[in-house]
């Protein structure tokens, strides 16, 4: 070691590597027997050259930070003024108290990304996770003087939000559908007229039609009610499974049979509920294709 301008200077030339590790002469900070803070440089063969702050806390040794010959950091927690790492999460707030503060906080699993335009103005990005539903939201905030709105998109891929602005809408699914209180859960497929001691019921021969449960809707309306009991989606148009019995062809005529809630074939000079779109010849009671309107 020797004294070289304003440097000190440690010459490692004749220092050998241990086990291809060279250490150089550590620099030691001796508070008391337990607790001490250190810095020493390491040129390992396999992993590159180091240097290491090192703290001793009541016996406890920590490597508070390590910077690698690439420049990699790596520490236990870093704080600046506008930089926080603390157990893995990486806090990033820049202030200006004039136009707006912006943050984005990144978590083990969660991501957050935060505006704050003025009092009262604010919005943000994130990721929620609900462990007791299994499942992750993608969530978009904002709040504006108070008006706080949520648009989520969940790990079935179902977009929830208020309003929906574009210059198109297209559906994998076919058919139109409205929620409605039924009287009892009646499975998809079935007829249903308005009546009965709620809402809905089911259609019987020669009464009104309004529509079918629904198997899979591509619209739907009056979400509002979706969690009341026996709340259930009912197709007022479109294509959708139907519950037929008796053997019917594609392009005949359906309608209501002696079967509350059960379509067939229609007859000539029946008032019909839609049209078959397949061949089904079971005379068992099962869904089949059908295109349906109101009557």
């Amino acid at each position: 070691m020797y004294h070289k301008g304003k440097n000190i200077v440690i010459d490692a030339y004749d220092i050998p590597y241990v086990n291809d590790v060279l250490n150089l002469p550590s620099v030691i900070w001796l508070l008391d027997e337990n607790n001490s803070i250190s810095m020493f440089a390491t040129n390992d063969r396999n992993e590159g050259k180091k240097i290491t702050i090192q703290s001793k806390i009541n016996g406890v040794v920590y490597n508070a930070i390590v910077f690698h010959e690439n420049g990699k950091i790596e520490c236990n927690e870093l704080q600046s003024k506008d930089i926080s790492v603390t157990d893995g999460t990486l806090n990033i707030n820049s202030t200006n108290r004039d136009t707006n503060e912006n943050g984005l906080i990144v978590g083990n699993s969660s991501l957050h990304f935060n505006l704050v335009n003025r009092p009262g103005q604010t919005g943000g990005i994130y990721l929620q996770e609900d462990f007791k539903n299994n499942k992750t939201d993608l969530v978009f905030y904002s709040n504006s003087s108070g008006n706080q709105q949520f648009y989520t998109m969940d790990s079935k891929g179902t977009i929830t939000g208020k309003y929906f602005n574009g210059e198109s809408m297209s559906a994998f699914c076919a058919d139109l559908a409205e929620y409605y209180i039924a009287d009892e859960k009646y499975d998809p497929g079935t007829l249903v007229k308005i009546g009965g001691e709620k809402e809905i019921t089911r259609a019987s021969i020669g009464g009104f039609f309004y529509g079918v449960i629904s198997t899979s809707p591509a619209y739907i309306m009056n979400t509002a009610i979706r969690n009341r009991k026996n709340a259930l989606p009912v197709a007022l148009a479109g294509r959708i499974p139907v519950l037929v019995t008796g053997m019917i062809d594609k392009g005949d005529p359906v309608t209501i049979s002696e079967i509350s809630g059960v379509a067939r074939k229609a007859k000539d000079g029946e008032r019909h509920i839609g049209f078959s779109l397949e061949n089904s010849h079971e005379t068992s009671i099962r869904p089949v294709e059908c295109v349906i309107r109101q009557n």
